[in-house]
């Protein structure tokens, strides 16, 4: 191995070690890989000590890897700490462009298709974006472009260890954020989802002219869900309910 083949192999090596989830990561003990061109100044000896070093703890690794039962099928790591790959952009990128082909999500495919290898795939896709008819005996522009766009989408998966564009990941963060904000409401919300506006609570028992007695379930402003003694759910306005006792301490109010 000469100098320019441990370059390459670093910066593979580089690329996957950033894409790892922290349990994974954590059995790996390598030497340092930002060497910068320090290596293109070794003997050939040298050069080749530091690969059989790197090497073995790559290999050391992979079996600590291989050897936790958290990180085997339903163990109990935490796998999705890591970045959004370059793959998953590409792939997301061609669905969307697929679905909705517009100036916007042409930028984000183009964006995509921005890591080494794809510029050629890209370019191919908007040279029959360009064409106004087929070349004469050629398949029609809908099929070149159909043909150019899966092109790009069947390299997605040499793109894994690629961490994405910089507006992805924040794309994805964003997402992310939102979707913790609709499953973890504020307490402010939460509390008016626990106290009705009468001032029902949880897990109180009530009683409908009609229904009898019931305990109530969910609460939405005045509008409550209570569950009737052999009836089943119901959902009623609050006017409706009279309060019978008062719950067991909720977990709200302690």
């Amino acid at each position: 191995m000469n100098a320019d083949q441990a370059t390459q192999r670093l910066t593979t090596i580089i690329s996957i070690d950033d894409m790892l989830p922290k349990a994974v990561r954590a059995h790996f003990r390598l030497p340092s890989l930002y060497i910068g061109n320090a290596h293109y100044s070794w003997s050939q000896a040298r050069l080749d000590e530091w690969w059989s070093e790197l090497s073995s703890a790559i290999v050391v690794g992979l079996d600590a890897v291989e050897a936790d039962k958290d990180l085997q099928k339903g163990g109990a790591a935490t796998l999705d700490d890591r970045p959004p790959t370059r793959g998953e952009e590409l792939n997301d990128a061609c669905r969307a462009y697929s679905q909705h082909a517009n100036s916007t999500t042409l930028d984000d495919l183009r964006l995509a298709c921005s890591a080494p290898g794809l510029g050629q795939y890209f370019e191919r896709l908007t040279y029959w974006l360009g064409r106004k008819r087929p070349a004469p005996g050629r398949r029609p522009i809908a099929s070149e472009l159909w043909i150019a766009l899966s092109n790009i989408e069947a390299r997605a998966d040499y793109y894994h260890h690629h961490r994405a564009s910089y507006r992805y990941d924040d794309k994805r963060r964003a997402e992310a954020a939102s979707s913790a904000d609709e499953h973890h409401p504020s307490p402010i919300i939460e509390a008016l989802h626990t106290v009705s506006r009468g001032g029902l609570v949880l897990g109180q028992r009530v009683r409908h002219g009609k229904f009898g007695q019931g305990t109530i379930t969910h609460i939405e402003g005045d509008r409550i869900e209570a569950e009737f003694d052999g009836l089943g759910a119901k959902r009623i306005l609050e006017t409706f309910l009279t309060a019978e006792t008062l719950p067991e301490a909720h977990p709200s109010q302690q």
